[in-house]
């Protein structure tokens, strides 16, 4: 298992490791998208508010937390889980999480002036029946990006850095026909026929709501 073998490296170099298994049954925070994610992050450490329509961002904002408290722990410099959260969650509200964020892009000569790229168009996809949305393969979903340009299947492939897909609903969410549970941002010369049709092989709308795991499954300390 390969978080094993991490751990093994980590402490035949001297290093202290946790490892944390996170729930992958759906997508987490809004977006799947290279400037789209980066945008995101953006929102979260500006202390945006996560969008109340839809699926919004706290998760990401939440597991972010949950690791940095760790890492926090692992580096001596709290005593326990709660007072590495605790100083995690203060850092960010601060500001101070952005502004070293702000000098690290700096030092490797980023311009933060110039502004992210949009896609050109969109593609919806819509609910078809009443129900709960329910993720069987999110696999589906990172391949469906692929296709619109968000990611490579090849080395020589080209890549979108606008392209991606905005996330609507989560696990478990009840929605109506009708309701809008998917954007697709890309390119007008990109067809999101194979996207779509890719994409509506990661979920389905249940008639009952389905089991929804939490966002941490299970913490594993050194041995």
């Amino acid at each position: 298992v390969l978080f094993r073998s991490l751990m093994r490296i980590a402490q035949r170099s001297g290093k202290k490791a946790m490892v944390l298994l996170t729930n992958m049954n759906e997508p987490l925070g809004r977006f799947v998208g290279n400037s789209l994610e980066v945008q995101e992050c953006l929102d979260i450490l500006n202390g945006a508010p996560s969008p109340i329509q839809g699926k919004g961002w706290n998760d990401t904002r939440e597991l972010t937390l949950q690791i940095s408290s760790r890492m926090l722990l692992l580096a001596e410099l709290c005593k326990t889980v709660e007072e590495g959260y605790e100083m995690s969650d203060k850092i960010l509200k601060s500001g101070l999480a952005k502004s070293k964020f702000d000098e690290i892009c700096k030092a490797q000569g980023a311009d933060l002036n110039i502004p992210l790229e949009k896609a050109e168009t969109q593609s919806q996809v819509l609910a078809e029946r009443d129900g709960f949305m329910n993720y069987k393969n999110c696999a589906a979903i990172g391949l469906s990006a692929i296709q619109i340009g968000a990611g490579r299947l090849k080395q020589t492939d080209k890549l979108e850095l606008s392209a991606g897909i905005e996330v609507l609903r989560e696990q478990r969410a009840p929605v109506k026909k009708g309701d809008l549970l998917f954007t697709l941002h890309h390119s007008k010369s990109r067809d999101p026929s194979a996207a779509l049709a890719e994409l509506s092989t990661a979920f389905e709308v249940s008639s009952q709501p389905p089991e929804r795991s939490p966002l941490i499954l299970k913490v594993i300390h050194e041995q």
